[in-house]
């Protein structure tokens, strides 16, 4: 019995993995937009933040050795900063923030980017780039 779900859980991730891939800013300004968009600077901030927790579990779970699946939790954190990096454009584009809070967050979510970075580079075994 197991081993079947052990079987049945790489089938969803193999899948998952092929088919998922990456999304795009276009992608996720388009999934907005077909959502209703955001009518007041609340529901962009709940967004927001919820993103920003997202990332910030995601680069966690990486670093401190707690993911089952690591290429399925890089995915999930690389398509979190692109939805991170577009809210903030969004987040300009209706005033709700300035340009120079988007560049301050920005710089924040580039930190956590790096954390994962260098720790996916200390476990390639000698052939990633720190």
């Amino acid at each position: 019995m197991k081993r079947f779900i052990m079987f049945m859980v790489m089938i969803v991730a193999l899948v998952s993995a092929v088919f998922a891939g990456g999304i795009s800013e276009q992608n996720v300004r388009d999934e907005y937009e077909k959502a209703g968009g955001f009518p007041n600077r609340d529901a962009w901030l709940y967004e927001f933040n919820s993103i920003a927790n997202k990332i910030v579990t995601g680069s966690n779970n990486i670093l401190g050795g707690k993911s089952y699946m690591p290429n399925i939790d890089k995915m999930n954190f690389d398509n979190d900063c692109i939805r991170y990096k577009v809210l903030l454009d969004i987040g300009v584009e209706l005033k709700y923030i300035t340009d120079a809070v988007r560049k301050q967050q920005i710089s924040k979510a580039e930190v956590e980017r790096k954390k994962v970075a260098q720790y996916l580079a200390s476990q390639s075994s000698g052939l990633g780039l720190e």
